[in-house]
């Protein structure tokens, strides 16, 4: 993936749109909380309260043996 972080913060953005509905469940809260403990980047992120809708700009994908292209 040609550019993870904006991906990762996309994913997390709509994964955060998607759950609003479900904070105050435990089990929410217990994935929250796994998440913080794995991931630095979701403990930089997830604080920004980012919320999308949709995706902005198409993913983009890079392999060796594969002319670059866009996934829309």
């Amino acid at each position: 993936m040609v550019n993870w972080d904006r991906e990762a913060r996309s994913v997390l953005s709509e994964f955060r749109m998607e759950s609003g509905h479900q904070a105050e469940d435990a089990w929410f809260t217990s994935l929250i909380g796994q998440l913080h403990e794995r991931s630095a980047e979701f403990r930089d992120w997830w604080p920004l309260h980012e919320v999308r809708r949709e995706r902005e700009l198409p993913i983009e994908l890079q392999h060796a043996d594969i002319e670059p292209f866009d996934c829309e």
